[in-house]
């Protein structure tokens, strides 16, 4: 049925083919709101462009987590009806987000990125059409 998330295991998707994952069942839920791979996939870009075309067949959202650790469930516990994901504004979503993302500790020579690269402590917003 479309919409359904898939069972344990493997998981092949009319072309794409993903390694095994499981679905999530947050606290306080009696559905499954979730399923996740238990590795990373290769091509991730590819793979959720070609689930994304897929949509309206399966009633499923890709989601792409870009998460070194495991994926933990933490990811699902609040989850919500994809029209409230729609009424989101990504703009104000990423400044609240980068608030407090950088701490004073966060400035020495090990910290990840460009050499170079100034660090800014307030979001600058997204790119503007033309």
């Amino acid at each position: 049925m479309a919409g359904s998330l898939p069972e344990n295991g493997e998981l092949q998707l009319g072309p794409v083919r993903l390694p095994a994952g499981r679905r999530v069942i947050p606290p306080e839920y009696d559905e499954p709101v979730a399923w996740v791979t238990a590795r990373k996939v290769p091509d991730p870009g590819l793979v959720w462009s070609a689930l994304t075309d897929m949509r309206g067949e399966t009633g499923l959202s890709p989601v792409v987590v870009n998460d070194d650790d495991d994926v933990d469930d933490d990811l699902f516990s609040e989850p919500c009806h994809v029209d409230e994901i729609d009424r989101l504004d990504a703009a104000e979503l990423l400044a609240s987000r980068w608030q407090g993302e950088l701490d004073d500790d966060d400035d020495d020579d090990d910290s990840p990125g460009f050499p170079g690269t100034p660090r800014v402590t307030e979001f600058l917003g997204l790119k503007q059409p033309g």
